[in-house]
């Protein structure tokens, strides 16, 4: 995984591609600790057996604007729906 790799490594700062603003060790710690959370909400959805994509942004987006759902998902899901 390519956040283990940043942080395997002792720089101060990591600068973003294609913006301008930068990373430290701090934020891509919350980055993988982030998406080391959200597989495990996806994991327990198949657990449970979720049908569809849709079906896990409602068990793990609970109480989300459903204006926002949309984002949730790959643009492909979005047009299947």
């Amino acid at each position: 995984m390519s956040l283990r790799k940043l942080l395997a490594r002792d720089d101060a700062v990591y600068w973003r591609p294609m913006a301008a603003r930068f990373a430290t060790q701090s934020v891509v710690t919350a980055y993988l600790k982030h998406r080391l959370a959200r597989e495990e909400q996806i994991l327990a959805c198949l657990k449970e057996d979720a049908a569809s994509i849709p079906d896990m942004v409602e068990r793990i987006y609970v109480g989300l604007d459903p204006r926002l759902k949309p984002a949730t998902m790959p643009s492909r899901a979005i047009f299947k729906r």
